[in-house]
Parts: C-alpha cells; sequence; structure tokens
C-alpha cells in the first residue's frame, strides 16, 4: 500500500472513486533521519500547502510510508453496464467518452478501444468498442446509465448486448502480456505499455500522432491504444507498442519508440504518466 501511494497509482474505476492521491486520508512517513511523522487525518483542510500531498508521488524520496489511512465506500448493491461499438475512427469515438464523463455523476469505467484493441480483447476487429458501467443506488444507477445511452446513441453508437463483453473484461483484466497477443513470438518480439493523460480537446490528436510516431520506428508491427481512465478535464490514453527486430537490436528499437511517442506527448503539453511510476 505505501508503495501505491509512493507511485500515485490508479484502480481502473478512478473515473468514479478518483486515483489513490483521493483516497487517502492521512499517512505515516519515516524521514530520512529517522523521525516518524504523521499527515493528513481532516476531511478538509485551510491551513496551508497540503504537506501530505508531498509525500504522495514522491516514490520514496521524501520518506517511507509506513501506514495509510483510507476512505472506505459502501459496498455496490446493484450495477449495469452498456457495451457500444462506434465504426470511425477511434478519436470520433471518443467524444461520447468525453461528453458521458463530465456529467454529474460520471460512469464507473468508462474504457474505449480502438480497433486494433478491439480485436485483441473482444474479437471485433471492426469496431471501437466503449464499456460503461455503474454500480451503487439502483435509482441512481439507472439515470447514469439512461444519460450515457443517449449521448451514445446521438453520436451513432451501436449496441452490442449480443455478446458479454463487458463480463469478459472484468474475468481478463489482470492478465498479463495481453498486448502481445495476436503476434507471433520470436526472440525479437519486443512488447510494452505506456500511458499519458490529455485534455479532451487533444486527445484525438494525440492518439492519432503517437500511434503513427511509433508505427513509423522501423521493426515496429503496430501501435495500438484505449482510453482507461476518464474525468471531467481529460483522460488517460494506454498504448501499447510492438516490434520485431533482431535480438541485439531490440533495445535499441524499445528506446526509438518510446522517444517517438513521447515526443509527441511533450509537443502537445501532455502528461507523460497517469499511474505508472
Amino acid at each position: 500500500m505505501g508503495g501505491w501511494v509512493a507511485c500515485r497509482g490508479a484502480g481502473q474505476l478512478s473515473t468514479r472513486y478518483g486515483k489513490i492521491e483521493d483516497m487517502v486520508y492521512g499517512m505515516d512517513v519515516v524521514l530520512a533521519d529517522g523521525r516518524l511523522i504523521t499527515v493528513g487525518g481532516a476531511p478538509r483542510s485551510a491551513t496551508g500547502p497540503d504537506i501530505q500531498q508531498l509525500f504522495i508521488g514522491s516514490e520514496g524520496t521524501l520518506g517511507v510510508i509506513v501506514r495509510v489511512r483510507l476512505k472506505l465506500h459502501r459496498l455496490p448493491e446493484y450495477g449495469r453496464a452498456h457495451r457500444l461499438g462506434f465504426h470511425p475512427a477511434l478519436p470520433t469515438a471518443s467524444k461520447p467518452a468525453g461528453r458521458s464523463s463530465s456529467t454529474a455523476q460520471p460512469p464507473l469505467p468508462l474504457r474505449l478501444y480502438d480497433n486494433l484493441e478491439s480485436g485483441v480483447q473482444f474479437s471485433l476487429p471492426d469496431t471501437n468498442v466503449l464499456l460503461i458501467a455503474d454500480e451503487g443506488e439502483k435509482e441512481l444507477v439507472d439515470a447514469v446509465m439512461a444519460i450515457s445511452a443517449r449521448v451514445c446513441e446521438q453520436c451513432q453508437g451501436q449496441p452490442l448486448e449480443s455478446d458479454p463483453i463487458f463480463e469478459r473484461w472484468l474475468d481478463t483484466r489482470y492478465l498479463t502480456g495481453k498486448s502481445a497477443e495476436g503476434f507471433a513470438r520470436s526472440p525479437g518480439l519486443v512488447a510494452d505499455t505506456l500511458e499519458m493523460v490529455g485534455r479532451w480537446r487533444d486527445l484525438a490528436t494525440l492518439y492519432e500522432e503517437v500511434v503513427a510516431a511509433i508505427n513509423a520506428v522501423p521493426g515496429t508491427l503496430a501501435g495500438s491504444a484505449h482510453q482507461s481512465h476518464a474525468y471531467v478535464d481529460g483522460a488517460c490514453l494506454y498504448f501499447s507498442l510492438r516490434g520485431d527486430v533482431a535480438v541485439k537490436e531490440r533495445a535499441a528499437w524499445y528506446r526509438a519508440a518510446w522517444d517517438a511517442a513521447n515526443a509527441v506527448l511533450i509537443r502537445h503539453n501532455a502528461s507523460l504518466s497517469h499511474h505508472h511510476a
């Protein structure tokens, strides 16, 4: 838990519950000189800078987090999910996601996959799959899902109710190595992921330019992405990169692909990381 806080991580339902910095109520930290201090502990405060936030995301450079007090949420009593397909390119399909996340009560997860990842994850390579779900009080959940359904219908989203897509995501979401699925394994295969955060107005450009930059690196098999965490003012795009090169060239390809992607992010003032340390 201390490492999670120190790395400012996120769970897959952060659209509703926030990242770890939104969940911490207080913590105990051991400083470099051996002193144990306690920070936080109040729901809100206006007594100066929030010292607790200095340690969240500090990756151990300011102290070792040894105890954390967290906010609690009641277990939900009810839940629903929508699965929709959008046939235009992912940048067009991101519009309903942005509109849904900016409502007074955003959905639980709001995940949008491009064509390549829709094929890898759900065997639907001809569409962009959008997953929307909510949980909690029945009346509120039904209202949130009705609003989301209306927004998606206005943007030409097509229901995909014939296949248990959301349940498949729940069952497989913690499996590692998904980014390499569908590609032949070889000694020179390299697969990794990188994630970033951008404003809604920039996401379409970021997606197109990052994927193009990755694909332009010699030896790349494919670049792809999905929107994994959504907020009122922007969202996280989670990119997958895959290359197949000579074994001795793997490190060089890896560095070149990352540099190409990060150059785009820097040019558009996007954050270089959402939750990866």
